[in-house]
């Protein structure tokens, strides 16, 4: 599911690189900068009498036919997931400036001569303030605090586990659109890894890697790793998912369907004594193997989309090291 070992992979890896790239240049993020700068722009030259609109007008149509070609191609390739980016786009812009636009009405009010207006403005100011600075300067001592008492924990007690905070990610411009989070091992080797996916766009595959210290996520298929995902896609009908590992590489690996009509799987590493890797989906083991313990010095969640734009959640995540 990674890769294909038929003659025909270049051809596929190339296909789906030139479809990467084109996703990248032609993103909703790209879209909405286009968008919203230039419609300013225009928007200000039209109504200034100082400036001929005939200049600018060339540059108007072009934009005006780009745009909704562009928003065409987003909303066939995106599905229902472009109205949900476009939702939470919108929602980071309005909670970024509307407190600055907030503050600049109250400064205006303030500096109009009429005490009632300076004491709303006033009052205005304080509130922005306050909302500010309980998401921006009490945030990092709550997570801080939270790490203390999760360290403090495993000291006491070494099979505590630790826990990281839902993630949730998509497609960058990385090979395959791969995006990941890496674990703190903090030196130690991973013992024990367990989390959830939950996917919200159709075709996604997403799984863990484990790799030496002298290894990292990409490329996804190296010679010291072991690469176990799931995946989904118009192939399974959403009813199954595709299951694949890859140990060393190509040198040994699988290729699989399991059947699944849950929106949320879980997946689970466990190492023993003798360096027997045991992945499980479910309650079922899918792959039991022996590796080389250098192996377990990095772990990786990973999600990628083959040029696919994907949306896909890690939660519940907590794992064990030794």
């Amino acid at each position: 599911m990674v890769v294909s070992s038929d003659k025909n992979a270049p051809n596929l890896s190339e296909n789906r690189s030139l479809k990467t790239l084109l996703f990248q240049i032609f993103s909703l993020k790209n879209f909405l900068w286009f968008i919203g700068p230039l419609a300013v722009v225009f928007l200000t030259a039209y109504l200034s009498r100082e400036f001929d609109w005939n200049k600018a007008f060339p540059f108007f149509s072009t934009w005006a036919i780009i745009s909704p070609l562009w928003l065409l191609f987003l909303i066939f390739s995106y599905g229902l997931e472009f109205w949900r980016r476009l939702a939470n786009s919108i929602q980071k812009v309005v909670k970024n400036f509307a407190p600055l636009v907030i503050s600049f009405l109250a400064l205006y009010l303030i500096l109009l001569p009429i005490n009632t207006r300076k004491l709303l403005g006033f009052g205005i100011i304080v509130i922005v303030y306050l909302y500010w600075a309980k998401n921006t300067l009490l945030v990092p001592k709550v997570i801080k605090k939270e790490k203390r008492r999760v360290a403090s924990k495993d000291n006491a007690k070494k099979e505590t586990d630790l826990l990281l905070n839902d993630v949730t990610v998509t497609e960058t411009s990385n090979a395959q659109g791969t995006n990941f989070i890496e674990l703190p091992l903090d030196g130690k080797r991973i013992k024990y890894l367990q989390f959830y996916i939950n996917s919200h766009t159709g075709s996604w595959k997403a799984g863990l890697k484990v790799t030496s210290a002298n290894d990292g996520i990409l490329p996804l298929l190296s010679a010291e790793s072991l690469l176990f995902h799931l995946g989904n896609g118009p192939e399974y009908n959403n009813e199954n998912f595709g299951l694949a590992w890859y140990l060393a590489g190509t040198d040994d690996k699988y290729n699989g369907v399991i059947k699944s009509k849950k929106d949320k799987v879980k997946i689970t590493l466990e190492v023993n004594k003798n360096n027997f890797v045991k992945c499980k989906v479910g309650r079922t083991t899918q792959f039991n193997k022996r590796i080389n313990p250098a192996w377990l010095e990095k772990a990786y969640l990973a999600a990628w989309g083959d040029g696919t734009p994907f949306r896909v959640t890690f939660s519940n995540i907590k794992y064990k090291t030794r």
